[in-house]
């Protein structure tokens, strides 16, 4: 380093690795994905101090792509930085009203290339079957296949090291808050031992200052590690 930069020392910046976007395929708040709902999004984010965004959409990458594509249009010499962050529900429950967990692959941008995310959905399949065969995530269409559509845990862990061969290029973060991990119901036994492994399957949780403290922990299973917890 030289220059002005050699005098520059650590540098923070903000990240917000878990955001929709217009057209995200549930609980869409952002309208559809047209290109001036588009640019109305990106200006406020480019407008933003974060730097780093994780687009995120349900059982697709619809929205990241689209996000991209319109950002280098409308900003060829921006900098801000998208991150694909894909959500799936997960077939697992550990509640005792029966929520889905949701977990979220974060894959880095330099390999997600249209065609390899397209290959991952396409590998994914869902607990959903049509004419006796399991519906694959890039068979979802409507409203109903989005809500009614879940994917263990087991089928995210096989098919990601097929598409991404470097394990260092992913991250599996799962909700780790009372809606997550931490809303596990302690008298069962049977949701105790799927938590463990939801925990295990995980690199990272979504939660909150609340929850670092838990994840740091290194007996909340077996030979357990501990865990980052990022703010959501």
């Amino acid at each position: 380093m030289t220059g002005k930069s050699a005098k520059v020392g650590s540098i923070w910046r903000r990240w917000d690795l878990h955001i929709h976007a217009p057209g995200t395929k549930l609980s869409n708040a952002y309208g559809d994905p047209s290109d001036d709902n588009l640019k109305t999004y990106l200006e406020t984010l480019e407008a933003s101090d974060v730097q780093i965004f994780g687009i995120t959409d349900y059982f697709s990458f619809d929205g990241y792509l689209a996000v991209v594509e319109r950002y280098k249009e409308l900003y060829p010499e921006g900098n801000k930085f998208f991150i694909p962050n894909i959500e799936f529900r997960l077939t697992e429950t550990i509640s005792s009203d029966g929520v889905n967990v949701h977990t979220h692959v974060l894959i880095d941008p330099k390999v997600a290339t249209k065609e390899k995310l397209s290959t991952f959905l396409t590998d994914v399949t869902t607990h959903k079957t049509r004419n006796g065969v399991p519906v694959r995530c890039s068979e979802l269409q409507t409203t109903s296949d989005y809500q009614e559509a879940t994917v263990s845990i087991t089928e995210i862990k096989r098919a990601l090291p097929k598409v991404f061969d470097d394990e260092t290029t992913y991250l599996i973060v799962t909700a780790g808050s009372n809606d997550g991990l931490r809303g596990v119901t302690t008298r069962s036994r049977r949701s105790i031992s799927i938590t463990n492994e939801l925990d295990k399957a995980s690199h990272a949780f979504f939660g909150s200052s609340k929850n670092t403290e838990y994840f740091l922990k290194t007996d909340r299973y077996e030979d357990g590690t501990e865990s980052p917890c990022l703010s959501a």
